[in-house]
């Protein structure tokens, strides 16, 4: 069934599914599309970044030359973009007068949970914080623990404005639980639609280094205060730096996206912040 078929362009997110769906096209072009900060790091076209059970499925199965393989790639920003790829091709902007439509499409429900919350923080599983890593292997045993003490460090300040603490969709977390300082975001919206309809100059989104904190810039040229934490954990993380300086150049005022050295510089920025009418 598959060889049935000829595909002259194949663009996936995954490199290998197209990687396979290559073999039964020869002629076919391979493009990438972006799936998040990994596509700007080059993580995801890097052959250097990939694990060694793919390298060994590709050398023994697929025999596809990694390096040669990948034609281009599709971002949003190209103008980010800190991997090796040349051939980087711009994804359209999402339309203004569209925005009805894509509330539709991803049957967003208005709620007020970002209407009166103006800290955002955004959750992610500490396990996938290690594949970020420049070096992944050398992550000491109690790496998770270390996340978990700087996320509860962070929540747990004193403030007069309470976090919402927005899920990633691989947490395992029980939304129920009550907490003195922030709350759980129960309404169920794709973020990126919270993003358009919700999020504004003014929110703080917090993060060790997620997806989601670029989104407001990269899809509706909104700039809230973006504070990112992962310099807590005292490993390197792949581009991370670079890519931040990207965004930072695109920002009307770059003051407002911060990278973390210390809680007490933490502490400092809320402070701060907080002084600002909301």
């Amino acid at each position: 069934f598959i060889k049935s078929n000829t595909y002259d362009v194949i663009i996936s997110q995954n490199l290998l599914y197209a990687i396979i769906f290559r073999k039964f096209n020869k002629g076919a072009k391979i493009y990438l599309i972006e799936e998040g900060l990994s596509s700007y790091t080059g993580r995801t076209d890097s052959a250097k970044r990939r694990s060694k059970s793919f390298h060994f499925f590709n050398k023994y199965i697929l025999k596809a030359d990694l390096k040669n393989f990948i034609s281009g790639q599709y971002l949003y920003r190209p103008e980010m973009y800190n991997g090796e790829q040349k051939k980087i091709v711009s994804l359209p902007q999402l339309e203004r007068h569209k925005y009805n439509f894509y509330n539709k499409l991803f049957n967003y429900s208005d709620c007020d949970n970002y209407t009166l919350t103006r800290f955002i923080y955004l959750g992610a599983p500490f396990y996938g914080l290690k594949d970020l890593l420049v070096d992944p292997i050398k992550v000491k045993p109690d790496f998770e623990d270390k996340c978990k003490l700087i996320l509860d460090s962070i929540l747990s300040l004193p403030s007069q404005n309470s976090f919402m603490y927005r899920k990633h969709p691989l947490e395992v977390i029980n939304l129920t639980t009550k907490k003195n300082n922030y709350n759980f975001d129960n309404c169920g919206n794709v973020w990126e639609m919270e993003c358009q309809n919700k999020i504004n100059h003014k929110h703080v989104i917090v993060s060790f280094f997620s997806t989601g904190a670029f989104s407001p810039k990269l899809l509706f040229d909104k700039e809230p205060y973006i504070i990112f934490l992962f310099k807590l954990l005292d490993m390197k993380l792949f581009n991370a730096e670079k890519l931040i300086h990207s965004l930072r150049s695109i920002y009307r005022n770059p003051d407002k996206v911060i990278i973390i050295e210390s809680l007490e510089h933490y502490y400092d920025v809320v402070a701060s912040i907080e002084k600002l009418e909301f």
